[in-house]
């Protein structure tokens, strides 16, 4: 199953420790993520499955998978949620909820 982040969701540099600030547009809700959270946010502004984005932020960060492994997906399931990310079938598909 792959993801992307919905484009009615607005993503926003805080300046320190990694945190962002996170607008979802049709929903009206403001979101402040820690590094993490952001770095998963930010890997799915193209499509990717779950298994894409452990090992895309493992590698980047030096950390086992098995580490991060429940973590991304508790995230990624609350990203699913809260309205930022969507199952996409291929590329093509994003839409606004």
């Amino acid at each position: 199953m792959r993801y992307q982040r919905l484009p009615h969701v607005s993503v926003q540099e805080m300046g320190f420790e990694g945190d962002v600030m996170v607008y979802n547009l049709e929903r009206g809700t403001l979101h402040i993520l820690n590094m993490t959270a952001a770095a998963v946010l930010v890997a799915l502004e193209e499509p990717k499955t779950s298994d894409e984005v452990i090992a895309a932020l493992s590698e980047e960060y030096e950390i086992d998978q098995a580490t991060v492994h429940e973590e991304i997906l508790a995230i990624v399931r609350e990203f699913e949620q809260h309205g930022l990310i969507q199952q996409v079938h291929n590329e093509t598909e994003v839409t606004s909820e």
